[in-house]
């Protein structure tokens, strides 16, 4: 199955950066008097992202409330304790995708994630509750630019709807600085041609 990447290439909206400032609301997860700040935070979707929905990691019994996504976070990726068991075994998968080389921009790095051992299965099994059906992962999306952030999208993505609508985890890495800081949020609604826009609000903003 031939993915095009070319198809989901698109400058990122610089003007959705201050709305999501002005509707970032802090949950008061983070953890007091850790020295990794792990923890989460709810910011409000703004109108620009369209129809895009936030969810819950397995485990997290704290509410979200209707138009806000929650982003989990960790200044060490190596230090994920207190964020939901979800959370860390998925930022365990994401560490051993570092060797990865990535070009500038969005592109499909499902091949060289498995040349890593690392699969969308793989993400699947430790993302999800194992109540209820959904569709099976087939595709890991990178997005890397040149400011040293990378981001992964772990979703399944039709060969025939390359940029139709799916719901899947999206997963931010900074390696501009030791340690590695790293955040991860469960989506819906997301159209892959959007993830570059997704990735610098996300990964950047609000600051935790």
């Amino acid at each position: 199955m031939r993915f095009e990447v070319s198809r989901f290439l698109k400058p990122a909206n610089v003007t959705i950066g201050i709305m999501l400032l002005m509707g970032a609301v802090s949950s008061g997860g983070f953890a007091m008097g850790s020295s990794h700040n792990n923890g989460h935070m709810d910011i409000q979707v703004p109108a620009s992202f369209g129809d895009l929905e936030g969810y819950v990691a397995p485990g997290d019994s704290e509410a979200l409330p209707t138009g806000f996504l929650r982003i989990y976070s960790t200044k060490d990726i190596q230090s994920v304790a207190g964020l939901p068991e979800a959370v860390q075994a998925q930022a365990a998968l994401v560490r051993k995708l570092d060797p990865m080389s990535l070009q500038s921009g969005i592109q499909d790095a499902t091949g060289a994630a498995a040349q890593l051992g690392v699969t969308p299965s793989d993400f699947d099994r430790v993302a999800y509750s194992s109540a209820g059906k959904r569709a099976k992962s087939n595709r890991i999306l990178a997005v890397e630019s040149e400011n040293g952030l990378r981001a992964f999208f772990v979703a399944r993505i039709a060969a025939d709807q390359p940029d139709g609508a799916v719901s899947g985890i999206f997963h931010c890495v900074e390696q501009t600085q030791l340690p590695v800081a790293y955040r991860a949020t469960y989506l819906g609604k997301i159209a892959p041609s959007t993830l570059i826009e997704i990735k610098e609000e996300i990964c950047q903003k609000p600051k935790m």
